[in-house]
């Protein structure tokens, strides 16, 4: 199960899984993967079996992983001129994102909110981990990054989903 083995790294925080997934193409959809699974588990944990709820919540999931990925793709880029192509940096965050299929933890009363700080500081921690090593920046700079980025998300997931 290389699914399982590439979540567990990216748990580890183990830059060569970074350096591996930036070059092996074959990694795109176990990034897809990934992100599919954080959203389902993102949506269980924060409305439970909600029908409806469940729906929205892996939709501003969804939107704010995407918004995201593209404020560090487009800051990378842009601002900061890295040569890297956009593709091959999302598979990468999109593994970055592992930890967030602890969100289910969330359904856990009063305790669920605590993991889900973790969570999100865990996530901000892997995505730094990840421009360090795949846009080779110091660690600074790639927690700012991360940090700047992760705020649309946050905005999202306190104003639409609840925390």
């Amino acid at each position: 199960m290389i699914i399982i083995e590439t979540i567990k790294k990216a748990l580890k925080l183990d830059s060569d899984l970074y350096l591996k997934v930036e070059r092996d193409i074959s990694y795109h959809n176990i990034a897809i993967t990934i992100l599919v699974m954080v959203c389902l588990m993102s949506a269980i944990g924060f409305k439970g079996t909600d029908i409806l709820g469940l729906i929205l919540t892996i939709f501003y999931v969804a939107i704010a992983i995407i918004a995201w990925m593209a404020i560090i793709i487009v800051i990378s880029s842009k601002l900061i001129n890295i040569r890297i192509e956009p593709k091959d940096l999302a598979r990468c965050l999109g593994i970055a994102f592992s930890p967030m299929i602890f969100n289910i933890l969330n359904l856990i009363p009063i305790a669920g909110l605590y993991f889900s700080i973790i969570v999100y500081i865990w996530t901000i921690v892997s995505v730094t981990f990840t421009i360090k090593n795949v846009l080779d920046q110091d660690i600074s700079s790639a927690f700012i990054l991360s940090a700047l980025a992760s705020i649309p998300y946050f905005i999202i997931r306190v104003g639409f989903i609840g925390i």
